[in-house]
């Protein structure tokens, strides 16, 4: 089972625009992935489940949400 994010860290761009990963899946079997975040009011994940199948990729993306001073 090989599961890797492409880029592997998060950098969301001050300007409030999203930052878009690749989960790809090195591995023969086919996978389920759940993303969990801590700060749900700052930042929305999309999507939060889904199936990877063998060899295949998935788009994850993070949008901080409006944040107030």
């Amino acid at each position: 089972m090989s599961l890797t994010a492409d880029p592997p860290a998060c950098t969301v761009p001050a300007a409030g625009e999203a930052s878009t990963h690749k989960l790809v899946n090195g591995g023969a079997d086919k996978l389920i992935f759940k993303i969990k975040s801590s700060n749900n009011n700052e930042y929305r994940i999309t999507p939060v489940f889904g199936f990877i199948d063998p060899s295949g990729t998935k788009d994850i993306q993070i949008t901080p949400q409006n944040m107030k001073n």
